[in-house]
């Protein structure tokens, strides 16, 4: 996915034109996003640290939001130096 169809994707989500700097909740990814699936993006969570992704989502007591252009950055970093 694109730099500018990630933008346009968490702009329709969010609602507004500047989406570099939005975070969703795991069930609007899951709307808008095929990959992953929720159950798989909250495996993710819970190994953000050992994956080394852990500054996609930000946590608030239970809530756990994502940024998807972080997420999808880091995990496009991590697949070419062959991390993941």
């Amino acid at each position: 996915m694109t730099n500018a169809n990630l933008e346009k994707a968490i702009s329709e989500v969010t609602g507004e034109s500047d989406a570099v700097n939005h975070w969703i909740t795991v069930k609007q990814y899951a709307k808008k996003f095929e990959w992953p699936s929720e159950s798989a993006l909250r495996s993710y969570i819970n190994k953000a640290s050992l994956l080394g992704i852990e500054k996609a989502f930000l946590r608030f007591q239970r809530r756990v939001l994502i940024n998807p252009k972080i997420f999808f950055d880091l995990i496009q970093d991590k697949n070419t130096k062959g991390a993941l």
